[in-house]
């Protein structure tokens, strides 16, 4: 769900990007979704993108997957337990429909997962280290 205008996935900088081209040129719909997207139809997906990374980044959270900074709260870094852990607690979250609507289907909630831990590589908090280098 996450393509627009038949460009493939194209992430959440880009999906407003490309919202704005299209109403530029005219063009007003995505021909890869049911309904036709409009200005705010792009912005909409984008939020909606973001409301399932942060359903993700709680549930990597929550697993031990990943974990955040007791000082600083915008700081998420590599917890102590594998990604499969997240996985496992997601698909039980899906099944007992804690998290009903956020995600199409388990593939997308298990692809999403993995790109929130992919983007928290750090061992530790960034901001940490550096008060401790000051």
């Amino acid at each position: 769900m996450l393509c627009c205008w038949n460009s493939g996935f194209v992430g959440v900088a880009g999906i407003l990007e490309k919202a704005e081209k299209a109403e530029k040129s005219g063009e007003v719909g995505c021909p890869n979704l049911q309904e036709n997207t409009t200005m705010s139809g792009g912005k909409q997906m984008m939020e909606d993108y973001e409301n399932k990374r942060e359903v993700a980044l709680r549930i990597a959270i929550e697993a031990g997957v990943l974990e955040q900074c007791e000082d600083h709260d915008e700081c998420v870094f590599e917890g102590g337990e594998e990604i499969k852990q997240a996985y496992i607690l997601a698909n039980s979250k899906y099944s007992a429909g804690e998290i009903e609507g956020v995600f199409v289907d388990r593939p997308e909630m298990t692809n999403i997962i993995k790109e929130v831990v992919e983007d928290h590589p750090a061992s530790d908090c960034p901001l940490c280290d550096k008060n401790k280098s000051d």
